[in-house]
């Protein structure tokens, strides 16, 4: 993989830091400072890394020892780079980092190369005004931190990835970064592996970066790719409800991000909260009856789901209202019925008497005209085909006289017909001198259910609040004669 990244510079204060404690050197020109590390120095076969600490680095900025180009450059922001040095010549170099809009430092940083079993004596670089303090550098450091792989190499930008970094010369209370975000839950298992949990970042490669305890560092340029977050869906609770949607669901699982939306099957919720990275609310839209994929889609078009996370159910028969509810006994009254789950060829029966004119209107919604009836309350029933059957108790009531003409006695005179009130006003109404009144009462339909034979009033109310000990109803035809 392309390994490092860039610098910038239109001024540089500059410290290469490889091992040591750094020590002041002289400067080119008044405008640049430079600190060279205690460490200055690599073997002529190059591949040491280099940190170089300064300002205004650029990404995509060159940098060269002695005019051959550092093998890697890693950009780690405007102050700092990590660089491996080429193979070269022994002796001391000049280390120029230079722009891509062409700014250079001056050449004030020094790198000298060691040949194997050598010393070095550092050297002011071309342009330099004075020598270095130190005259000769200590041998190349042998703990230089290298990575060699990181596996996995790629993981959410969610972070929390473990990953194992295999390579060499880590040391206890090394640090790892991601990028420019510190590693969690840090372990050096050995000299030649190291643990980790990654941060959070941005989706693409970034550079990791092992520093020692003493400074040095090791790199690896694009060494893991961060992947924008894929979601997992855990559960999702209720997980039935009706076609006709609207039902608030709970998702849990993980790696869900502010702006994912939710599909159910293959419509869109049409309200989504993200409560967090482990939740989503959602309501579910319209559907059909069965199972149905959940799936959540984060932004940039990752996604997850599970394949039937989510039942569609037919509603349940039922009746909700009939309107209107009352009626004459003649029937004849056209009626409204609203409900749920209503088939083609539904049936309709008000008590024991079966509507005419049935129309199923919808699902929804049923239209019938009253059969006639006895005055009361009655039972509306919905029959589905297939015997399915639903009733709302006391949803319709017959009103008024009974539909049947009223049948008197063919003898005798002053005959007449009542229909309701108390019995003293019957009688009264009778125009029958007390104790000659006799009556019948219908029973809607041409029949009589009780005879009273003429007597005193207060014999006649007797007999009538036997027959209705609730009182005379009104609605109740009653015939009746004088004797």
């Amino acid at each position: 993989m392309a390994r490092w990244l860039t610098v910038t510079a239109v001024w540089v204060a500059m410290l290469i830091l490889v091992l040591g404690q750094p020590h002041l050197a002289s400067a080119a020109t008044p405008e640049v400072q430079a600190f060279l590390g205690g460490v200055s120095s690599g073997p002529t076969t190059g591949g040491t890394g280099v940190r170089i600490l300064g300002d205004k680095f650029a990404d995509g900025a060159i940098v060269t020892f002695g005019g051959i180009p550092a093998t890697d450059v890693m950009w780690l922001g405007a102050r700092q780079l990590f660089v491996v040095s080429p193979p070269g010549s022994a002796g001391s170099v000049a280390v120029v980092v230079a722009n891509p809009s062409g700014e250079t430092n001056i050449g004030s940083l020094v790198w000298t190369y060691i040949q194997a079993g050598g010393v070095a004596t550092a050297t002011p670089a071309p342009g330099a005004t004075s020598t270095p303090a130190a005259t000769a550098t200590p041998a190349v450091p042998t703990t230089q931190p290298i990575i060699g792989s990181i596996v996995p190499p790629s993981g959410p930008a969610s972070g929390g990835t473990p990953v194992t970094i295999n390579g060499n010369g880590f040391s206890t209370g090394s640090t790892v970064k991601f990028g420019a975000n510190p590693a969690t839950s840090v372990s050096v298992v050995s000299s030649t592996q190291i643990t980790v949990v990654t941060p959070a970042g941005t989706q693409g490669p970034v550079a990791v970066l092992v520093t020692a305890p003493g400074s040095a560092v090791g790199g690896l340029d694009g060494g893991f790719t961060y992947s924008l977050s894929s979601p997992v869906v855990a559960g999702v609770t209720p997980i039935s409800g009706p076609v006709a949607g609207g039902t608030v669901v709970t998702i849990t699982g993980s790696g869900f991000l502010s702006g994912a939306t939710v599909k159910f099957g293959g419509a869109f919720a049409p309200s989504v909260t993200v409560a967090g990275p482990t939740q989503i609310l959602a309501t579910t839209p319209p559907g059909v009856v069965g199972s149905v994929a959940v799936l959540i889609e984060n932004p940039g078009g990752v996604a997850g789901g599970v394949p039937t996370g989510y039942t569609y159910t037919a509603p349940s028969l039922g009746l909700t209202a009939v309107s209107p509810n009352s009626g004459p006994v003649a029937g004849g009254t056209t009626v409204t019925i609203s409900g749920a789950a209503f088939q083609f060829g539904a049936t309709v029966t008000f008590g024991a008497a079966a509507a005419t004119n049935v129309t199923v209107v919808g699902p929804t919604q049923i239209t019938a005209v009253s059969p006639a009836g006895p005055p009361g309350s009655v039972a509306v029933t919905v029959t589905n085909p297939g015997g399915s059957n639903a009733s709302m108790g006391g949803a319709f009531t017959y009103q008024g006289a009974g539909a049947g003409p009223i049948s008197l006695p063919t003898k005798g005179l002053g005959l007449f017909v009542f229909g309701g009130g108390s019995n003293d006003d019957l009688v009264r109404a009778s125009g029958c001198p007390v104790g000659t009144a006799a009556f019948w009462a219908s029973d809607g339909v041409g029949g009589f259910i009780v005879y009273v034979p003429g007597t005193s009033i207060a014999a006649v109310n007797a007999a009538w609040n036997a027959r209705f000990p609730a009182g005379l109803p009104a609605s109740t035809p009653l015939g009746g004669r004088c004797q």
